[in-house]
């Protein structure tokens, strides 16, 4: 009885000791299913991510005008506007992200309203965006696709009273661009813009007793720089860009009025320099 006992507790440590083996030799019909491919974690392998950041100056050059009846109101301005961009690649889906911020720093501009002319000086130009795109069709160096983002604005060029303050948020689609020659490259947007509502104060407005303003504006903006890249993380560009914006809106002083003739525009040069990593 012993012995049996003896040989059946051996057969079962035995048991035991190849069931590991077993269950690591087991595989299911057709074979387990492979994991992830994890050659992007190599370090040798160029990242799908890449950046690009850095700074712009934009000597800016912008115009407004506005009839309302017989009376008309204009201003012209200078802005010299710092910006700084933060632009993501995704090599994988040659897609990318773009963000602005741009505020002028010196504004010299002159304005003339039904109440007389002068020149600005309490102003604000400022801008704030993003877009999203693809650029999925290739052939060699060149790249194009399209974009879709949304842009705010403050145009607020002062016209002799305290309180201007108009604001446009404006949605964009467009084409966008790029030929890569290695140590040069050239990069270009145009944007439609369907919509872009407009608000605020009017502070010139009903003789400077100021109004508020609503309308929907539509338009235009068209980049393009063309870039050096003296070192695989540094480039330094030089570009120009324009926007235009026009459309229908009212003035409410106590009365609602239509105004005519409202138009925005925005032009100029850029030197940028930028780091990509």
């Amino acid at each position: 009885m012993s012995r049996l006992l003896i040989i059946a507790a051996a057969g079962a440590l035995a048991g035991t000791a190849s069931a590991p083996v077993l269950a690591a030799d087991y595989s299911f019909p057709g074979g387990m299913r492979d994991g992830y491919d994890t050659s992007w974690s190599n370090s040798d392998m160029p990242s799908p991510i890449s950046f690009d950041a850095g700074i712009r100056y934009f000597y800016s050059l912008g115009s407004h005008a506005m009839t309302v009846g017989a009376d008309s109101y204009s201003a012209d301005d200078t802005s010299h506007i710092l910006e700084g961009f933060l632009r993501i690649n995704d090599h994988l889906n040659n897609a990318f992200l773009d963000g602005t911020l741009g505020y002028a720093a010196v504004i010299d501009g002159n304005y003339s309203t039904p109440s007389g002319t002068g020149s600005s000086s309490v102003s604000r130009v400022m801008y704030a965006g993003t877009d999203f795109g693809m650029m999925p069709w290739t052939l060699g160096p060149v790249a194009i696709g399209a974009f879709g983002g949304y842009k705010y604005m403050s145009e607020s060029v002062d016209q002799g009273f305290p309180g201007q303050q108009l604001d446009i948020n404006s949605l964009r689609v467009g084409v966008a661009g790029q030929v890569d020659l290695g140590v040069v490259d050239l990069q270009f947007k145009a944007a439609a813009i369907p919509y872009a509502p407009i608000s605020g104060t009017y502070a010139s407005y009903s003789a400077g007793a100021g109004g508020s303003i609503d309308g929907e504006l539509y338009g235009g903006e068209a980049e393009a720089f063309l870039g050096w890249h003296p070192t695989d993380m540094m480039s330094i560009k030089v570009g120009a860009r324009g926007s235009y914006l026009t459309g229908p809106a009212n003035l409410d002083d106590g009365t609602v009025t239509a105004a005519d003739s409202l138009s925005f525009t925005r032009f100029g040069l850029l030197g940028e320099l930028s780091a990509h990593f």
